[in-house]
């Protein structure tokens, strides 16, 4: 199961919470993450392969809203019952959701891009979304199954390459690093797809002691 989890501060006093998953369509994890959205006090989660039954994402406590489309679905968010939202795409494989915190607007994106179907229409979808939504605080979470050396000790493909040409056009910030943990870890193996892409927002290693400014940070939990 891959995961990255991650705080976004507007203020020190309230910060935005929010992680990565991959749950394998799997029960048993999905079962594990609805005690950790309580302990972790996570405000969004943005999952992709959920858990589904007959169309529909199972689990996750009343206390969340899930989004998603129905049928074959392939990302989800999971949302604080507490936050509203306005949708912007809700597909099968692209969730992105409008979110005000604090009187400031955040794009949240979950995204899975099959290994086994082509890379491009799904990054066009996303330039797409990004275009009309430039001066927003972005963040793309999601599972793209590319390698590339900006975020993988592995060699980049095609589909990395990609990835990273869509990064370089739209100035996003890559939350991953060659020196962070792969984002799956089992005895089948490690892989480093699982990304954060954000724009607009600063990466800080720690909350200031005052919080002037209205442009967000972010933290790894």
């Amino acid at each position: 199961m891959a995961n990255q989890l991650l705080a976004f501060n507007n203020k020190c006093s309230n910060s935005l919470t929010c992680g990565l998953l991959n749950l394998n369509h799997a029960k048993a994890p999905t079962l594990q993450i609805e005690q950790d959205l309580i302990r972790r006090q996570l405000n969004i989660l943005c999952v992709t392969e959920p858990y589904v039954t007959n169309g529909h994402v199972v689990g996750f406590t009343n206390k969340y809203t899930k989004i998603y489309s129905v049928g074959s679905l392939r990302a989800a968010i999971i949302l604080n019952t507490n936050f509203s939202f306005v949708p912007i795409e809700i597909s099968s494989d692209i969730i992105a959701i409008n979110l005000t915190v604090n009187n400031i607007n955040f794009i949240f994106i979950s995204v899975y891009c099959s290994p086994s179907e082509d890379i491009v229409p799904i990054l066009q979808q996303l330039e797409n979304i990004i275009e009309v939504h430039q001066d927003s605080f972005i963040s793309i979470n999601g599972d793209f199954d590319a390698k590339s050396s900006a975020w993988d000790p592995n060699e980049q493909d095609e589909r990395g390459n990609a990835l990273l040409e869509l990064v370089f056009r739209q100035d996003f910030d890559i939350g991953n690093d060659i020196y962070s943990a792969p984002t799956f870890d089992s005895l089948r193996g490690k892989s480093w797809i699982d990304l954060t892409l954000t724009k607009n927002i600063s990466r800080e290693l720690s909350c200031p002691p005052r919080c002037d400014s209205q442009r967000p940070q972010f933290n790894y939990l």
